[in-house]
């Protein structure tokens, strides 16, 4: 892959585990998802994630592009645990979603007092908001 950002440089993803630590591919509506991020350390220094055929910056992450349907954001508010954070990539995998999809849900119902991040803006682990009674 070419480096998105314009420098020229031409990217290795390694999709293959037995090679080594390797990213996720995910093809879900004739359409590729790439996980985790692609960061470069050197040159360019470039972060950005490919997420349905589109590369996203990702320091661009809280426009409102990112936006996922409802559907997605009920699936995983139910599969939220009340009493402990769990990481947005496990619930992903256990709802069959792609994680980035999963990720923006957590956020969403974070914004919506649903749910509760570990860490603010950078959270990886999420978990319920007990409602009040009554």
């Amino acid at each position: 892959m070419r480096c998105p950002c314009g420098c020229g440089d031409d990217l290795v993803i390694n999709l293959d585990r037995r090679a080594g630590p390797a990213w996720q591919s995910y093809f879900k509506r004739d359409k590729v998802t790439i996980f985790p991020s692609y960061w470069r350390d050197l040159n360019c220094e470039s972060h950005f994630i490919v997420w349905n055929n589109r590369i996203y910056w990702c320091d661009l992450w809280d426009e409102d592009f990112w936006s996922v349907d409802e559907s997605v954001e009920k699936a995983v508010l139910s599969a939220l645990r009340r009493n402990r954070f769990v990481k947005y990539a496990a619930l992903a995998e256990e709802l069959d979603l792609i994680p980035w999809e999963v990720l923006q849900a957590c956020r969403q119902l974070e914004s919506k007092g649903l749910a509760i991040g570990d860490k603010g803006l950078w959270s990886v682990a999420f978990r319920g908001r007990a409602l009040p009674r009554g």
